[in-house]
């Protein structure tokens, strides 16, 4: 039997798939999920009795979305050509994540742990720097073309987090409801599965700030001040498309142009009203 190389097979099935970086700038939506979110609550606070402070773990789901603007950083510096970067992508998002549902156990000094109930929502506009790795792989290990469709990409963000607390030691008792700073930080990859669709995958560390409750005994009488400063681990997935890509020319401001709207005719010219010397000459004697 005639044997068959799949070696031109392939290296067709690259070439169409491999899309060279857009020469415009590309508006996307992404859904993200968190396979893991690994939460840490650092207790601490005190009673009339005793200090609080203690810490406990716990992981939950996270599921959101992200609207994003990326651009080749050639187009967006153009002196940046002659360092010979112009697959590198910058990515501007506004995320959103919620679900994070957690159950913490933090001690309490000489008395009966704390009891925590926790949910929390972010809102991080966040920024991304996407390299391609096909270059260093063909570098490093000669031309592989599975890989060439692959980026790493570094993020940060800053934004805000709310969180709702419940504690309880089965003698006192708080709640909270507060809307904290919050930043992370992550790495990750990226795979294109199409001209329009990418798989990511990748890790962040979160910082959620930290919540105050007050401690009571009862509705009314206070027992004290508690505390939780909650941080997390994060590995999360997600799938992009780019629904929309326009070049960066008109994204410029210097190209804006407001729509010009016709004033009335009693306007005074300095207000956008018709000018003094044309009213003039447009006189009607009677």
């Amino acid at each position: 039997m005639p044997r068959f190389s799949l070696a031109p097979i392939c290296a067709l099935a690259a070439a169409v798939l491999l899309v060279q970086p857009a020469r415009a700038a590309d508006i996307y939506l992404s859904g993200n999920f968190s396979i893991f979110s690994g939460t840490t609550g650092e207790a601490t606070g005190e009673t009339q009795f005793f200090d609080i402070e203690g810490e406990d773990s716990d992981s939950s789901p996270a599921f959101g979305g992200t609207l994003g603007l990326a651009f080749p950083m050639d187009e967006a510096v153009p002196q940046i050509q002659e360092f010979e970067l112009p697959s590198w992508v910058v990515r501007g998002e506004i995320e959103f994540m919620t679900g994070r549902d957690y159950e913490l156990r933090t001690d309490g000094a000489n008395a009966d742990d704390f009891f925590n109930e926790v949910d929390a929502w972010t809102v991080m506009p966040t920024f991304s720097l996407e390299v391609p790795v096909r270059e260093p792989i063909e570098w490093a290990f000669g031309r592989i073309p599975v890989l060439e469709l692959m980026s790493l990409y570094g993020t940060v963000g800053v934004g805000v987090s709310q969180v709702t607390l419940d504690v309880t030691d089965n003698v006192s008792e708080g709640t909270a409801d507060s809307l904290n700073f919050a930043w992370q930080a992550g790495l990750g990859l990226t795979y294109q599965l199409t001209d329009i669709t990418t798989f990511t995958f990748g890790w962040r560390y979160l910082s959620m700030g930290t919540t105050e409750a007050d401690l009571k005994f009862g509705p009314q009488a206070p027992a004290g001040d508690y505390e939780l400063d909650l941080t997390s681990h994060e590995f999360n997935t997600g799938l992009r498309i780019n629904f929309y890509s326009a070049p960066l020319k008109d994204m410029h401001p210097r190209y804006w142009r407001a729509p010009r709207v016709p004033m009335p005719q009693w306007m005074p010219g300095w207000l956008g009203g018709p000018d003094d010397d044309e009213d003039e000459g447009n006189e009607v004697e009677l």
